[in-house]
């Protein structure tokens, strides 16, 4: 048994993200690696963005991801409410943002 099968189908990690719509509109310009280690702060503001290693053309998603590791409660939902995206675009932004988190983990 994997370690998502012990948890209930609802609760399982990823469920949301993986039943999400695929991107059907034209591929974006994305950063793909908003972490909050390539982004640069100087004082409260972001000064700059650093590591274009994942440069490419897609799914907004991955960038999207970003808010969910760096903003929480009202500053995330000004966040999303100016960048516009659709809730299939945020449910897979959440697995973008989770995708890192079993690495390591082993039965």
């Amino acid at each position: 048994m994997t370690m998502a099968e012990k948890w209930p189908p609802r609760r399982r990690p990823g469920t949301p993200a993986c039943a999400a719509p695929d991107w059907d509109r034209a591929p974006l310009w994305i950063h793909g690696d908003l972490q909050p280690g390539n982004l640069i702060i100087n004082g409260s503001r972001l000064a700059a963005v650093i590591d274009f290693g994942a440069l490419g053309l897609g799914d907004p998603a991955p960038d999207v991801a970003a808010a969910l590791w760096t903003f929480t409660g009202a500053v995330r939902d000004t966040y999303r409410e100016a960048v516009g995206y659709d809730d299939a675009t945020w449910r897979r932004a959440c697995g973008w943002a989770l995708a890192p988190s079993p690495t390591g983990i082993d039965n």
